[in-house]
C-alpha cells in the first residue's frame, strides 16, 4: 500500500471506529494544500447518517437492582421512575442489561417476584451484603416497556442450576397454561415477555466472580453442569 494510500485507509477507519461519519481525508483534502505536515483530519457531518447503527450497540448495564436500581424505580408509586423514562428515551439507549453485574452474581429470581411482602432478601454479589428485592424481574420489564428499549438477562452462573435458569427463562417467555406462565399472570402479566437475548454469568474470564467453582475453565463449567463442593472458612452465614 503508498503512504498517501495508508493514511487515507487509517484516517478512515479511525472515523468509522468513533462512530462518525468519516471521510478518510488528510489536510491536504481539506485545504487543497500539501502545508500541514501530515496531521490527521477527522470531518464529521453531523447532517448525513452514513450507516444504521443497531440499537443492540446503544445499551447500558443496569449495574444493580436493588435499591430502586439507581432510582429507575419508584417504589412508593409502584412505577418506572418519569424522569429516568424520559431520560433513557432522549438519549436512544436500545438495550438494557438486568439485574446487573458483578452485583448480581448471587442473585436469586424466584425471590424477587409476587408479592413484596414474600420476596425475600439477597446477597449482593460484590461485598456480600443484604439487599431487597424490590425490582425484580416484572418491575425490571415495566421498566423496559416504558423505555422501549430491548431486554437482555444476565443468569447467575456461581449460584444458579442450569434448571433454576431453564425455569427462569419460562417464567419470562413460556405462554399462559404451562407452570411458569400461570404464575407470571398470576403476578399480573398474562402475556409472555418474550425476552429473546440472555446471558449466563458476568464477567466468568475472572476467577474472583466464580465464587466456589474453579479457576480452571473446563472445572467450572462441569461444576455448573454437575454440581460439586468447596470447602469454607470464615464465612457469613444466614438465611434469606
Amino acid at each position: 500500500m503508498s503512504e498517501i494510500g495508508r493514511r487515507h485507509f487509517l484516517y478512515g477507519a479511525a472515523a468509522v471506529a468513533a462512530g462518525v461519519m468519516g471521510t478518510g481525508c488528510t489536510p491536504e483534502d481539506l485545504t487543497k494544500s500539501s502545508d500541514s505536515g501530515g496531521v490527521p483530519v477527522v470531518a464529521i457531518d453531523a447532517q448525513r447518517r452514513s450507516f444504521k447503527v443497531s440499537p443492540h450497540m446503544t445499551g447500558v448495564n443496569g449495574a444493580k437492582w436493588y435499591d430502586d436500581a439507581y432510582g429507575m424505580w419508584d417504589s412508593k408509586l409502584n412505577r418506572p421512575a418519569p424522569g429516568i423514562v424520559g431520560k433513557i428515551r432522549k438519549s436512544g439507549i436500545g438495550m438494557i442489561r438486568y439485574p446487573g453485574g458483578t452485583s448480581s452474581n448471587l442473585f436469586n429470581w424466584k425471590g424477587a417476584i409476587g408479592p413484596q411482602a414474600d420476596r425475600t432478601r439477597q446477597v449482593e454479589g460484590q461485598k456480600g451484603e443484604p439487599v431487597d428485592s424490590r425490582f425484580g424481574p416484572d418491575e425490571y420489564m415495566a421498566f423496559i416497556r416504558e423505555t422501549g428499549a430491548t431486554p437482555e438477562i444476565m443468569a447467575p452462573f456461581a449460584n444458579s442450576t442450569p434448571q433454576e435458569i431453564a425455569d427462569w427463562v419460562a417464567y419470562m417467555n413460556a405462554p399462559q397454561g404451562t407452570k411458569w406462565g400461570d404464575l407470571r399472570a398470576r403476578n399480573g402479566h398474562p402475556e409472555p415477555y418474550r425476552v429473546r437475548y440472555w446471558e449466563i454469568g458476568n464477567e466468568l474470564h475472572g476467577a474472583k466472580q466464580r465464587y466456589w467453582m474453579s479457576a480452571d475453565d473446563d472445572k467450572a463449567m462441569r461444576q455448573y453442569a454437575f454440581g460439586g463442593t468447596q470447602r469454607q472458612k470464615r464465612q457469613r452465614v444466614g438465611t434469606p
